[in-house]
């Protein structure tokens, strides 16, 4: 789907479109919540967003760092 094709999109069709691997957000409808990966990531989704969200959350992750080598 081309980014103009965003406009002629149906509600539902944008919702799916929102909430497919390619946009990599999520939109809580409960909370209005936006929760998007990485900042190119937010700025795709606002982008094409008809109505502005209440909250832009970051979800910050860690991974754990490997085990040092015991020493014998």
């Amino acid at each position: 789907m081309l980014p103009t094709d965003i406009d002629k999109l149906t509600d539902e069709q944008l919702d799916e479109f929102l909430a497919s691997v390619e946009l990599k957000c999520k939109i809580e409808p409960e909370t209005g919540k936006m929760i998007c990966p990485i900042p190119e990531d937010i700025n795709r989704a606002i982008a094409r967003l008809r109505q502005p969200v209440k909250q832009v959350v970051f979800e910050v992750t860690t991974e754990s760092a490997p085990a040092a080598p015991v020493a014998e």
